[in-house]
């Protein structure tokens, strides 16, 4: 993991106070900003999510209360047939009236809307009425016990949207997707901070600088590798330093006095750890690496 630039002001609270340190919020904060995909996507994921709901409550859900409840069948009324038809499948929609009870069907325990709407896919509406449907014909019509707003004529569906569920799963993705960013972040952050706070100070030594191992961003940095020691026990870290700057510490390692730098380690996992600021000669220190 590439660590943050530490600013000057950083440095200076790192090197003048013992730990536990006290560092501001804002210079926290400013430690790890928030890149352009975790503003973006962080947000997407929940936010799609949410609406994926909204549009399951709103157009499979009520199907579904059809499954598994006391449904009551009634006879009703074509009134109108009009048919959808875009990019996708067609989609037929079926107006009705619910005929008033008569003696012989016996009493009624409909308390809900006297008419309707229901639409059919194409391939369901063609399962459904055979031969086509016209105005004016008889069909069944299911009205939920539970909930009586709750009707449509049997076989069709209450919306002209058939797999709100699909998005569902999409957007479920997408959320996770988010949560694990969001959770990755905020870790990264949790450890930059502890090591700020808690970190102990040492004294590492530059070993050697391995020039093919490179990552670009605002300017190429190379692998430096730096040794240091904790309770006699010896570590090793990664530091991405400048171009310019590893080919001095590449250098300073022909010399008599080759590279040092601070570095703070986490006294509980003392290989997390942070090389902050370098040295190359007794009286030359260099803040930006």
């Amino acid at each position: 993991m590439l660590p943050p630039a530490m600013s000057e002001e950083l440095r200076s609270l790192v090197s003048e106070q013992e730990p536990p340190r006290r560092i501001p919020r804002r210079v926290l904060r400013r430690l790890v900003p928030k890149d352009l995909i975790e503003i973006v996507f962080v947000p997407v994921g929940p936010a799609a999510l949410l609406l994926s709901v909204v549009m399951w409550w709103h157009f499979d859900y009520p199907g579904l209360r059809f499954e598994g409840g006391e449904v009551q069948r009634v006879p009703g009324t074509i009134t109108k047939i009009e048919s959808r038809s875009g990019e996708g499948p067609t989609v037929y929609v079926l107006s009705y009236e619910l005929d008033s009870p008569t003696k012989d069907s016996g009493p009624s325990r409909h308390n809900g809307p006297t008419s309707g709407v229901t639409y059919f896919q194409d391939q369901a509406y063609h399962a459904a009425f055979k031969p086509r449907p016209k105005v004016g014909d008889t069909v069944e019509i299911e009205i939920s016990i539970e909930e009586p707003t709750l009707q449509r004529i049997r076989g069709g569906s209450l919306s002209p949207f058939d797999g709100a569920w699909i998005f569902l799963l999409v957007s479920f993705f997408f959320a996770t997707i988010s949560a694990l960013l969001f959770t990755v972040m905020t870790r990264k952050r949790w450890r930059w901070s502890r090591l700020l706070r808690h970190g102990q100070r040492a004294t590492g030594r530059a070993t050697s600088v391995n020039v093919s191992m490179t990552v670009h961003g605002a300017k190429a940095r190379h692998a430096v590798q730096v040794e240091y020691e904790v309770d006699g026990q010896s570590h090793t870290l990664t530091a991405w330093i400048r171009v310019d700057r590893a080919r001095e510490i590449h250098e300073s390692l022909e010399s008599d006095h080759p590279a040092t730098t601070e570095v703070l380690y986490d006294p509980r996992r003392p290989r997390r750890s942070w090389a902050y600021l370098w040295r190359w000669s007794e009286d030359r220190w260099s803040i930006e690496v």
